[in-house]
């Protein structure tokens, strides 16, 4: 299962603080929906054209803004948001490090949320 790699990836403590994260808001906000937990949590989400092959990034001010691609589907669109939402929620706007942690750290994120893994 992808899953068990990403968390072999990353850690086991790590996945089961992100999957902690991941419940907790979902309990606090009473909602799995990216779109609404990002508005809860005071992210503005914009859908603009992006280069091919990018689904979505975080403001580039580390602004707390969140772009998606407007070429993407609604499952696309719903799972990236998830995964953006996940490293605003994981503090990767915070601090520099290891990219590949922060993205598998980010789709665990996704996955915990949604069920779904995001289809690279």
């Amino acid at each position: 299962m992808i899953t068990d790699r990403y968390k072999k990836i990353i850690g086991e403590n790590a996945a089961g603080i992100i999957k902690a994260k991941a419940r907790t808001m979902t309990r606090h906000y009473k909602t799995a929906n990216p779109f609404a937990l990002a508005i809860l949590s005071g992210i503005d989400v914009q859908r603009i054209k992006l280069p091919k092959g990018i689904k979505g990034i975080r403001g580039f001010a580390q602004d707390g803004r969140v772009f998606l691609n407007d070429r993407l589907h609604s499952t696309q669109r719903r799972l990236t948001m998830a995964h953006e939402l996940g490293h605003q929620v994981l503090g990767h706007l915070k601090r520099g490090g290891d990219i590949s942690y922060m993205e598998y750290s980010a789709e665990l994120f996704c996955y915990y949320l949604t069920g779904e893994i995001n289809p690279r």
